[in-house]
């Protein structure tokens, strides 16, 4: 399971290049873990969810947020410390 989630949370963190800026009003702030684990907890619902559509996109509407900060935890690092985040992610 565990080296399913790397490139589910590289996926996510890679994606965020380009993305919105941050807003200031946005008071939680997730940490690669919370990513990691969401991304599981996600992805076990998506699974028992099956081809239910309508399950599915409340699922996503749930991790919105999540998935959100995620990709924002990306943004503007440089290689290096894409790399620190990779093994952070590694640790959860």
């Amino acid at each position: 399971m565990k080296k399913l989630l790397i490139p589910v949370l590289s996926a996510v963190i890679l994606t965020s290049c380009g993305g919105e800026e941050d807003k200031k009003d946005e008071k939680k702030e997730f940490t690669v873990c919370d990513c990691v684990n969401g991304g599981k907890e996600m992805g076990e619902k998506m699974k028992a969810a099956g081809d239910d559509e309508e399950k599915m996109k409340a699922i996503k509407e749930e991790y919105k947020e999540l998935e959100e900060h995620c990709k924002k935890l990306g943004e503007g690092k440089s290689e290096e410390e894409m790399k620190a985040l990779m093994e952070e992610a590694k640790n959860c």
